[in-house]
Parts: C-alpha cells; structure tokens; sequence
C-alpha cells in the first residue's frame, strides 16, 4: 500500500506537532503534562473554544485514570 502525497504530508506534520508538544511539555512544563493540559483548556475557554477546552480535560482525565492504576 502506497501513501498520498496528502498521506505523506498529513504524517510528516502530525510528527512536528507531536515534537513540539513534547518540547514544550519537558522545557517549558518541566514534564508536567498536567499543568500543560490544563493551561491550554484555560486559554481555549478564555478564546471560547469549547471542543478543544473539552480534549484537553478529556486529556487529562486519562492520564490521571493512567497515573492511578
């Protein structure tokens, strides 16, 4: 199975977000991806971005059920 050039593009892109996600996760939030989550779901809601206010708390539920187990 070949990929799209849209494919191509779509993965090469995904991955810069994912590095700069993380970059900013471990050099700006010192690893606290927490405290990142929810700095992000505040800004959303002070733009009144309702659905990506819900993900990052969604985010956040999820890591914390993962923490816990």
């Amino acid at each position: 199975m070949t990929m799209s050039k849209e494919d191509e593009y779509h993965n090469a892109n995904q991955a810069e977000t994912l590095d700069k996600f993380r970059r900013v996760l471990m050099e700006v939030i010192n690893g606290d991806a927490e405290a990142m989550l929810s700095n992000i779901e505040q800004r959303a809601v002070e733009k009144e971005d309702y659905e990506t206010a819900a993900q990052m708390r969604d985010l956040n539920t999820k890591i914390n059920k993962v923490i816990d187990e």
